[in-house]
C-alpha cells in the first residue's frame, strides 16, 4: 500500500472523531403590554425539525373569549405551515391561562401570530422566533463505530481502484493469466461492495427506527391526577399517573427515572413564586408524592 494513500485514509478516519450535530435553543418568554389586552406567552420549541412547539398564554385581564394562533415561516409564501389557526384550550385549575401546540416543519425565522378576542375586541400579537441550531451534541459511540467501519472500507476500496487503474494503464498486453487476475479482483470488489452496502442499509434502518420512536413519544405528557392531602404536620401533593401506556407498561421504566419524576414546576397565580419539585414514587408504581412548597394560602 502506498504510504501517501495510507496517511490520507488515516487522516480521513481521524477527522470523523470530530463529527458533531447542533440542536436549537428551546425556551422563550414574550410579554405583550402595549395593547388593551396584556398577555404573557411561554414557548417551548422542539429539539429538532420537524417538531411541535408548546405554547402557554397567561392573560392579565379577565373575560378573554378566545385565543387563536398560527405560524409563518419568513420567506415562505404560505401563511402558517398549518394554514388554519389553532384554538388555544383553557388550562383546568388555572385562571386566564390557555395552552396550544403548533407544528414547525423546518428550521428558520418564524412569526407566531396570536389573535386575542375579548368582549368584541380583537387584538393581534406577533412573536418573532428564531428556530436555529444552538446546542452541540457529540455522536454516540454506536454511530461513530458505524462511520469508522464504513470509512475504513471506503478507504480500502479507493486504494484498490487507484492501484488497479495504475496497473491497467501501464500494461498494454493482457494474457489469460492477467485476465483471470482481473476477474478475481472484480469478484473481491463485488464482495467488498456488498458488505459496505449491507452495513449502510442496516445502519439507516436502525437510525430511522430510533427517529420514529423519538417523534412518537417526545411531545406528550403522561396523563395524571393530582390532589393535596395533609398528614397532620404539612400538606402533601399526591400525583397518580393514569395514562394507559404507563399502566400497561408500554413505556420504559426509565420514565420517570430512579423512582422520581425528574422535573415538576409550580408557579403561583401572580408569578411571584416558582417551585422546582421532584416527586418520589410511593410503594405503588403509579403514585408519587412530594411535600408542598411554602406558598401563602390562596397562591
Amino acid at each position: 500500500m502506498d504510504h501517501k494513500a495510507f496517511r490520507w485514509a488515516l487522516s480521513f478516519i481521524v477527522t470523523l472523531q470530530l463529527a458533531t450535530a447542533h440542536i436549537g435553543l428551546r425556551y422563550m418568554v414574550y410579554e405583550h403590554k402595549e395593547g388593551s389586552i396584556p398577555l404573557r406567552v411561554y414557548l417551548k420549541l422542539p429539539e429538532s425539525a420537524p417538531g411541535i412547539v408548546d405554547i402557554s398564554f397567561k392573560s392579565f385581564s379577565d373575560n378573554v373569549d378566545r385565543i387563536s394562533v398560527n405560524s409563518q415561516l419568513k420567506g415562505s409564501i404560505e401563511v402558517g405551515e398549518n394554514s388554519s389557526r389553532n384554538i388555544a384550550i383553557p388550562v383546568n385549575g388555572e385562571e386566564n391561562t390557555f395552552s396550544s401546540k403548533l407544528p414547525l416543519f423546518k428550521y428558520g425565522a418564524y412569526s407566531i401570530n396570536v389573535e386575542v378576542q375579548q368582549n368584541g375586541k380583537i387584538e393581534q400579537v406577533i412573536i418573532p422566533v428564531n428556530f436555529f441550531a444552538g446546542e452541540k451534541l457529540e455522536l454516540d459511540s454506536i454511530s461513530l463505530s458505524v462511520l469508522f467501519v464504513t470509512a475504513f472500507f471506503l478507504s480500502f476500496l479507493g486504494i484498490f481502484f487507484i492501484r488497479n487503474a495504475y496497473s491497467y494503464n501501464r500494461k498494454k498486453e493482457f494474457d489469460k493469466t492477467l485476465k483471470s487476475k482481473n476477474n478475481s479482483r472484480f469478484l473481491k470488489f463485488a464482495e467488498t461492495f456488498i458488505i459496505i452496502f449491507m452495513i449502510s442499509y442496516v445502519s439507516i434502518k436502525w437510525w430511522d427506527e430510533r427517529k420514529i420512536n423519538y417523534d412518537q413519544n417526545n411531545y406528550f405528557n403522561l396523563k395524571n391526577n393530582a390532589k393535596i392531602a395533609n398528614n397532620g404536620k404539612y400538606d402533601i401533593l399526591k400525583i397518580n399517573i393514569v395514562d394507559k401506556k404507563w399502566i400497561n407498561k408500554k413505556i420504559p421504566k426509565l420514565i420517570p427515572d430512579h423512582g422520581k419524576i425528574m422535573h415538576m414546576y409550580m408557579i403561583s397565580d401572580d408569578f411571584r413564586y416558582l417551585a422546582h419539585l421532584h416527586p418520589t414514587r410511593s410503594e405503588y408504581r403509579n403514585s408519587f408524592f412530594v411535600r408542598m412548597p411554602p406558598f401563602r394560602e390562596g397562591d
